[in-house]
């Protein structure tokens, strides 16, 4: 992984790393990892990654409050190199922290206060009919917004694409949702704005 991040960085190629379990961030190395692009963790590797990186700084919070833990942890990660911080807050919905400003907020989400320098906006999750299936929906967040980034959005934007794709995959008792096509994702975003 190493050698394809230094390769990507050297030819301006974006790097989007989904860590997929909390036993893998504990082994994800540091230096490679802060020259990621994008980072999607959800709460509990986000949590891995701050307290194995940063554990002689890292306070225990108690607060209860789930987005104010994330913001916490999200600003150790961001000031340390990497880019974007995509937080996957379950029903929560996703946390995005970057040490840029986002010119204007989509619909949809709402700007945190800014915290050592690092930015935040919250999107909550979208309504859910029934959740039938959690499998996918992570994945199917990432390769919405992916796929709105390569269609030129800006990455607030492109969020709500990633969120409707992951209302679609709970909705589904398949992983990735049958019905996921950008006409569909397009319908969802229109429904909410």
């Amino acid at each position: 992984m190493k050698y394809l991040v230094q390769f990507a960085n050297q030819n301006q190629i974006p790097v989007w790393f989904e860590p997929t379990s909390v036993f893998k961030c504990k082994k994800a190395d540091f230096s490679t990892l802060t020259n990621l692009n994008f980072v999607s963790p959800n709460f509990k590797e986000l949590e891995t990654l701050a307290k194995t990186w940063f554990e002689n700084e890292i306070v225990e919070i108690h607060s209860g409050d789930k987005i104010r833990t994330a913001t916490y942890y999200a600003t150790k990660l961001v000031k340390a190199g990497i880019k974007y911080l995509i937080v996957k807050l379950g029903e929560q919905g996703v946390l995005l922290a970057s040490q840029e400003n986002f010119p204007s907020n989509p619909p949809f989400s709402s700007p945190l206060s800014p915290l050592e320098g690092v930015h935040f906006l919250h999107f909550p999750a979208f309504n859910v009919e029934e959740v039938i299936n959690v499998t996918g929906a992570g994945d199917s967040l990432v390769a919405g917004t992916i796929w709105g980034l390569l269609n030129g959005r800006p990455l607030p934007e492109s969020l709500l694409f990633g969120l409707a794709s992951a209302k679609l995959s709970v909705e589904s008792e398949d992983a990735i949702s049958p019905l996921l096509s950008a006409q569909m994702v397009r319908a969802i975003i229109q429904e909410i704005k």
